[in-house]
């Protein structure tokens, strides 16, 4: 019998349009969040010094910018919603407030089997020591990469002197952001910022060298070797934290100021 798409993960009018991540990790600090990983488990996880880990078969066709999961702890079941995939573009759309009905998702998902879990704890992420590095081959190029930097994120020794050839690692900030889609509320996406350009995440279709070689760094140094395949620690999140209304704001006040003692 076929199955019908998981009403319990779509957006609703009473759902805030974004929930506030870093106010969430206040309360919630070893929050996680999941990806689905398409094939057999026991094809694309590895042991590597007694550790498991992904194969970089398991990421090989992905591209990691942007790099789409799930929050975990709100109403996303891994076991149950995770094998549904959506299939056209209609639904992937971001959530903008408008009423969702299940009829809409007629043919456009399937069911991903086999398929399995790899869960990432988010302040892992944005704790992780991601670098972006540059080579600069003449002074020209030097000093236009820092004219494109704001002077505040640019640390005094980079400041000195130009040197050919040389290689600098210049951290890369990340962030965890909540984007709503039509079919899943709960979706999430792993952003990379580069050094220069701090308010700007790397998209899917960036083509210069320097930010793809950060993803390159994002996908075997974190993705492929940092999630883990099950998890102890289920946070219940509280709805205030993704519903409108006064009282569930006061609420997601009282909770962070009570859990900052």
């Amino acid at each position: 019998m076929p199955k019908n798409y998981p009403a319990a993960i779509l957006p609703n009018k009473d759902y805030l349009l974004e929930m506030d991540i870093p106010q969430l990790l206040k309360v919630y600090p070893n929050l996680y969040v999941v990806r689905r990983i398409d094939g057999d488990k026991n094809q694309l996880v590895i042991q590597v010094s007694g550790d498991k880990i992904l194969s970089d078969a398991a990421l090989k066709n992905v591209n990691v910018a942007n790099f789409s999961v799930n929050l975990v702890g709100g109403l996303f079941l891994v076991n149950g919603h995770l094998e549904f995939r959506p299939v056209s573009d209609d639904i992937t759309k971001q959530w903008k407030g408008e009423k969702v009905t299940l009829e809409e998702f007629n043919g456009k998902f399937e069911i991903k089997d086999p398929c399995f879990a790899v869960y990432y704890r988010i302040k892992d992420f944005i704790k992780f020591p991601l670098i972006q590095d540059m080579t600069f081959q003449s002074e020209k190029e030097f000093v236009g990469f820092k004219a494109k930097a704001a002077a505040s994120h640019i640390e005094e020794t980079y400041l000195n002197a130009f040197e050919k050839g040389k290689t600098i690692d210049l951290p890369v900030k990340k962030k965890v952001n909540h984007i709503p889609t039509i079919c899943n509320y709960w979706h999430m996406v792993l952003d990379t910022y580069p050094y220069e350009r701090p308010d700007i995440p790397i998209d899917p279709s960036e083509t210069s060298k320097p930010y793809r070689r950060i993803l390159r760094h994002l996908r075997s140094d974190f993705l492929t070797k940092c999630g883990t395949f099950e998890i102890n620690q289920m946070h219940s999140i509280h709805k205030c934290f993704y519903q409108r209304g006064i009282k569930h704001a006061l609420l997601r006040k009282w909770m962070q100021f009570w859990t900052s003692f």
